[in-house]
């Protein structure tokens, strides 16, 4: 948090408190709206990658920048809203979450002539 109020002094941090979070870092967005996400994120993940220690042998831990990179999507659409990037018209369309579970395995069969196709 102190990283993005020294980046960020405008965005309003209150906003972090609210319950509400869009998960998965999974989403469909216009390229140069994405090439500002992907500086925006990564600015942040660099400057905290030099102030975090990983444990050794902790494969678990070291998805930290990942969880982090996860909860920044839901940050980052508060600052557009905010008017923290220049962007304007955006519409967010939430889907419904699906888990999928007792999946029949799919066999693959790779021929060169044809493909990749199910058998």
């Amino acid at each position: 948090m102190n990283i993005i109020q020294k980046r960020y002094p405008n965005y309003p941090l209150e906003i972090i408190h609210k319950n509400r979070l869009y998960p998965f870092n999974m989403f469909i967005m216009k390229y140069h709206i994405f090439q500002i996400y992907m500086d925006f994120v990564f600015d942040l993940l660099n400057e905290l990658e030099s102030k975090i220690t990983l444990p050794p042998n902790n494969n678990y831990q070291c998805r930290v920048f990942g969880f982090i990179a996860e909860r920044l999507l839901t940050i980052f659409l508060d600052m557009i809203q905010h008017n923290q990037f220049n962007i304007s018209n955006l519409s967010i369309l939430e889907m419904q979450t699906l888990f999928v579970k007792n999946i029949e395995p799919i066999n693959l069969k790779l021929d060169y002539n044809k493909g990749l196709y199910y058998y």
